[in-house]
């Protein structure tokens, strides 16, 4: 009993230790996790000699069997494991050979057991014993697929490491036989091996500078051994390897690396081609590639030299190439060697606990460190880049590198960062121009203390003498070092290869943007805890979006009216690869004529120039560096909620704002992706989304595009975003309400997005279409799965923008509209749907207008009277409807109609007293003032048909209306077979609408009071129909702003109400309300503010508070061009200033005009496709009049 106590306790004590082990493990504290387990085992033995330290295999006690040693203890069970585990943590330490021994222990607890023999396999093939690898490594063959496994499934990756192991062991096992004189190939002991060492001989008395003459050098002689080996083919080649192995000392192995290292680049590569070969025929037809360890160590520590020694650079070309080369032929290498630490090597000494010393944390350090990452080649760096692109596509790779956090994406992300601060990309021609002095000192000068040569700053001071002497030469390297400020290709491409490898390792290793996530911080009670914050790489990706993002440049591009045509130009901004400048893409179109430069300033085009590129990337059309960033911040919303909520938090919601403006679809595209993501992930993104706050910086839905500097609304894309990538069938629903909304006001880009009618957007890929997918269930849509409110939303949301498309292509009510979502979907099924809609809509107007004929007839009425309740206030005249944005208030009240007409509705009370309203029973009598002018023959005509109606039946419908609702729903009955009685029922609509009213006296007129003459009544309705933009116009000068309202004839300055103060405008009319309303766009004088009535116009002086040029009247009112501001400030009747007079910023506006002319004197600026006004009058120079007008006028003075 008390013996059963004890192990009971140890079982317990050891349980505990392996939790927290298990804990340190997911820290990555490895060294931790090994102490914890390895206490575990101590408590476990089973020795009979005492307690153990838990480092020896002990007897076990073997599963389904009791224990002699320990009486059958089950918590000796615990010792499987705490093996297997403690195996796994010295394996990420690179302690191979205990984990071997720990593997080995754990196979005689359980001979079957897949994942010891996994790892057991793993180390011996870390150590190179090929032979004990493949014997555990069958057991991974034999039970990898067996059905019912249950825990014991091979791991992932165990294919890779069956193979490696088949092939090394066969190779060395080839090996044996040569060292024993038995050769597999007959030629080999005649011919073959003898010629191998004589060629090994020659390339040793060339390595050791012997006085040897060789025909061809050693480049000859290594070509020749790379025949000899066959290039890696055939059982020769795999003989001509062995041989090479066998050599004493590996001599065969360490000529090849030192030929490697040779500075001569045809040495370089007849060396890389012989280890290629070599890797490849030792496998023998296998896709392994066999270097010994100390080859795998050379290459990396050649590959990876921190660049402290003497010519000795960070990041060697040659070797990173071998590298990626091997690890993309053989899946162990880039799964196993390259993600742990190199066998026999130096443990790191800054991450005692953690895989420090593996290449890829080797390779993650150099890439991060800016001062390192200097000296690199641009090769190198995009072969580095290449290397982590790899393990992207392999899941067991993606695996191992999790166990490196997210230092490779950080990696990635800052070396593409600090890539332009590359010696590669420093020219000497940027220091010349200084001076020699300090060219020569600047060449001189190197990272770190360390001394370049300073031959380089010479010869720099040199070119600067000589180009001095030649003004064309000097004017041609001015233009070539400005071309290169906006665009190198050499840097360019660099960039893109590291983002295009950070985009995809982020997508296809989720791990590691988790693991970013996940901060460990420690508090007073020395042990760490875990808390989600954004780390340094979704902060900096970010940061290089935002950065990117305000590099791009702009070009002049349509602004759509609600009509669909364009209304005015504004510059908008496109993905491209070159820097935002005033001559666009013109200096990257220039022959130069670089000496010894790459593409870096050549004939080829950046990526994404050409906006009109559609949404997915044409063929040979690789993407901009904005869209990598873009890419890789999207697979970092989709990672989790987590990453999404971080990403939230730093604004990115108001960063797609900002790219919802692009004319280019990919970057749009992109935008909507994210919004999609975020909402999906958090509700808080989505209420946003649906709210309109999608950033305010685009305006918001139905705004017509005011609301910012852009004409496309970025609450519209993110609502877009929601309807074509949301995965909520709720969020597309109430999507489509909003969408359905706004259909009608929107602007005209953003309506031209919804219909696939925006430039190179794919109709397909439209709004439109997706909701006619979702309403009439097509496959492949998702709308199988949709709900019956979703089709609904989907529908209503197609006939809103068909019956926009139909006023703008001035067609009929059942014709389809053409070109765009329209063509995609047809024009039979479209017109199929706008008769059903119109079938429905009849049926519905019928019905009601049946309904409230039938409340309306209670009882006999007298010609011109009106019953209604008498708790029901007199009903007022209607006033059309003024959009919102033009007037600035509300419908006009029904106290403001009666004090404008001198009426208004007198209470119960006070019909007593008025001889035209009586009360009869429960309904209030009141009787109409007729028209005089109205002809006798219609007053008759209408009084026999209010008579006639009268003697209906109360509570009987009328014949017509019976006629016109039995037509319609027997058109709902039948769309196709009962299209001629809709037809009848549309006739019959037609010729009742085309008839008098029930009532002639009841009509429709502006104004209740009965002064004003039909004449004046429908004056005031045509001016109400307007838009403001037909009334208003304005204008300025430097001191004042001018404005004319137009208003409707007849109007008196009594009518007439205007308020200047707080910074508001505000105009109305008595009769109407507010007519003008909103803040104005810059401060006034309010005191000095003066106001006439000029016939039926409005003017309006206001005097400016500051010189500041004006761009709109009102806050949210359509802005004006730079180029019409300019036009202002020209013809403005004011006097030009001195030019000693200017300040600081009207002389440089002054300079860079002159500049822009002396370009186009010169024929290197077309003036006629130039179109830049903002480098005569930009955003910096509308703070003050005097400094722009004069810029004008002493530029055109000095330069016409």
């Amino acid at each position: 009993m008390a013996q059963t106590t004890a192990h009971e306790d140890q079982a317990g004590a050891a349980s505990a230790h392996r939790a927290r082990g298990n804990v340190a493990f997911k820290r990555q504290e490895y060294r931790v996790a090994v102490q914890a387990y390895t206490d575990a085992l101590g408590l476990l033995s089973c020795s009979s000699g005492g307690e153990g330290d838990g480092n020896a295999a002990a007897p076990a006690c073997p599963p389904g069997a009791a224990c002699t040693a320990c009486g059958g203890d089950p918590a000796t069970n615990l010792r499987l494991p705490l093996l297997t585990n403690r195996t796994l943590a010295r394996h990420r330490l690179g302690e191979y050979a205990a984990a071997a021994e720990d593997a080995e222990a754990a196979l005689q607890l359980d001979p079957s057991n897949v994942k010891a023999a996994f790892r057991a396999a793993a180390a011996h093939l870390a150590l190179g014993d090929g032979i004990s690898a493949e014997r555990h490594a069958s057991l991974l063959s034999s039970r990898g697929d067996a059905p019912g496994a249950g825990i014991n499934v091979a791991p992932a990756g165990w294919g890779a490491v069956a193979q490696h192991a088949a092939a090394l062991a066969a190779h060395q096992r080839r090996v044996d036989a040569i060292l024993q004189g038995q050769h597999a190939y007959p030629q080999a002991q005649s011919s073959l091996q003898p010629h191998m060492e004589a060629l090994l001989g020659s390339l040793q008395a060339e390595a050791e500078g012997e006085d040897a003459e060789l025909p061809g050098g050693p480049v000859h002689m290594l070509q020749q051994l790379a025949t000899l080996l066959g290039d890696g083919e055939g059982v020769a080649a795999a003989e001509a390897a062995a041989v090479l192995c066998a050599a004493p000392g590996q001599r065969g192995w360490r000529l090849l690396l030192f030929f490697l290292a040779d500075p001569d680049p045809a040495c370089q590569a007849a060396a890389a081609a012989a280890l290629r070969a070599a890797g490849r025929a030792a496998a023998l037809n296998s896709s392994a590639v066999l270097w010994p360890a100390e080859v795998w160590r050379r290459l990396l520590a050649a590959a990876l030299a921190d660049g402290r020694s003497a010519g000795s650079d960070p990041l060697s070309v040659s070797p990173m190439q071998l590298l990626v080369w091997a690890a993309e032929r053989d899946a162990w290498a880039r799964q196993q060697l390259l993600a742990h630490p190199l066998p026999g090597g130096e443990p790191a000494v800054d991450e005692p606990d953690t895989a420090g010393s593996a290449p890829l944390t080797q390779l993650s350090a150099l890439l991060i460190d800016a001062s390192k990452l200097r000296l690199v080649e641009p090769e190198a760096v995009v072969a580095a880049a290449k290397l982590l692109r790899l393990y992207a596509s392999d899941p067991a790779a993606a695996e191992a590198l999790g166990n490196l956090g997210c230092r490779p994406l950080l990696a990635l992300l800052r070396a593409a960062s600090s890539a332009e601060g590359m010696a590669a990309f420093q020219q000497p021609g940027d220091e010349a121009n200084a001076g020699s002095t300090s060219a020569v000192a600047a060449a001189a000068e190197g990272p770190a203390g360390e001394q370049v040569d300073a031959a380089a700053g010479t010869a720099a001071a040199a070119a600067a003498g000589a180009q001095t002497e030649d003004p064309e030469q000097a004017a041609l390297q001015a233009l070539r070092r400005k071309r290169r400020a906006i665009y190198d290709g050499e840097l360019v491409a660099l960039r893109r290869a590291l983002l295009g490898a950070l985009s995809e390792l982020a997508g296809g290793c989720r791990e590691l943007l988790l693991a970013e996530c996940v901060v460990r911080e420690g508090h007073a009670g020395g042990a760490s805890r875990r808390k989600v914050s954004a780390g340094a790489f979704l902060t900096e990706l970010l940061a290089l979006a935002r950065q990117l993002h305000e590099q791009q440049p702009r070009r002049s591009t349509a602004v759509l009216g609600p009509d669909g045509t364009a209304r005015a130009y504004a510059k908008r901004r496109f993905a491209a690869d070159f820097r935002d400048n005033p001559a666009g893409d013109y200096l990257l179109s220039l022959d130069l004529q670089d000496e010894g430069s790459s593409a870096a300033s050549g004939s080829s085009m950046p990526a994404g120039q050409d906006s009109g590129s559609s949404g997915a990337q044409a063929a040979g059309k690789e993407r901009t560096l904005l869209e990598l960033a873009l890419q890789a911040l999207l697979h970092a919303a989709r990672a989790s909620p987590a990453v999404a909520a971080l990403l939230h938090r730093q604004d990115l919601l108001a960063f797609c704002a900002e790219l919802a403006g692009y004319c280019t679809p990919a970057v749009v595209t992109a935008a909507q992706q994210l919004y999609a993501s975020l909402a999906d992930a958090l509700p808080s993104a989505a209420e946003e989304l649906l709210q309109g706050g999608a950033g305010s910086s685009t305006g918001g839905l139905g705004d017509g595009g005011q609301g910012g500097s852009t004409a496309r609304s970025g609450a519209v894309v993110g609502l877009v975003g929601l309807l074509l990538h949301s995965n909520s069938p709720k969020l597309q629903e109430a999507a489509l309400g909003k969408l359905a909304a706004a259909a009608d006001t929107c602007s005209g880009d953003d309506f031209a997005l919804l219909t696939g009618l925006a430039p190179g957007v794919e109709a397909a890929e439209s709004a439109v279409v997706q909701a006619w997918q979702l309403a009439e269930h097509s496959e492949g849509a998702g709308a199988g799965n949709s709900s019956a409110g979703l089709q609904a939303a989907a529908r209503r949301f197609v006939l809103r923008c068909a019956e926009r498309a139909q006023r703008q292509q001035g067609l009929g009510s059942g014709a389809a509209p053409r070109g765009g979502a329209w063509a995609r979907i047809g024009s039979h099924q479209l017109q199929q749907l706008l008769r059903k809609e119109a079938m429905q809509g009849s049926a519905s107007k019928a019905a009601a207008a049946a309904a409230k004929e039938e409340a309306s007839f209670g009882g006999s009425l007298k010609r011109g009277f009106f019953s209604r309740s008498a708790a029901t206030p007199a009903p007022l005249p209607r006033q059309p409807t003024v959009p919102a944005r033009q007037t600035g208030a509300a419908p006009c009240t029904p106290e403001q109609q009666a004090t404008a007409g001198g009426k208004g509705p007198a209470s119960a009370d006070s019909t007593a007293s008025n001889p035209t309203r009586y009360k009869h029973g429960a309904a209030v009598i009141e009787e109409l003032q007729m028209e005089d002018d109205e002809p006798a023959g219609e007053q008759q005509a209408e009084s026999g048909l209010a008579t006639a109606e009268s003697r209906a039946e109360p509570g009987r419908m009328p014949a017509a209306a019976q006629r016109m609702l039995g037509a319609a729903e027997a058109g709902l009955q039948g769309l196709e077979g009962e299209a001629a009685a809709w037809h009848d029922g549309e006739a019959l609509l037609e010729e009742e609408a085309e008839g008098p009213d029930d009532v002639p006296d009841l009509q429709d007129v502006f104004d209740s009071s009965a002064s004003l003459s039909a004449q004046q009544r429908r004056e005031r309705a045509t001016w109400a129909a307007l838009p403001l933009d037909k009334k208003l116009r304005w204008t300025q000068t430097s001191t004042d702003v001018s404005a004319t309202l137009a208003l409707p004839a007849g109007t008196r300055a009594a009518d007439v109400a205007v308020s200047v103060g707080g910074g508001r405008l505000s105009v109305g009319l008595r009769w109407y309300g507010r007519v003008l309303d909103g803040p104005l766009h810059r401060p006034v004088k309010a005191a000095e503010t003066h106001w006439c009535l000029e016939g039926s116009e409005l003017h309006l002086l206001l005097a400016k508070a500051d010189d500041s040029w004006w761009r709109a009247l009102l806050e949210g009112d359509d802005e004006k061009s730079f180029y019409e501001v300019l036009q202002e400030a020209v013809h403005a009747d004011e006097p030009v200033q001195a030019y000693d007079q200017l300040d600081d910023s009207a002389k440089g506006l002054i300079e860079a005009i002159q500049e822009r002319q002396a370009y186009i004197n010169a024929g290197l600026i077309d003036p006629e496709g130039f179109d830049d006004f903002r480098v005569v009058l930009g955003e910096d120079s509308l703070g003050g009049s005097s400094s722009a007008h004069s810029a004008h006028g002493r530029s055109t003075g000095g330069c016409s």
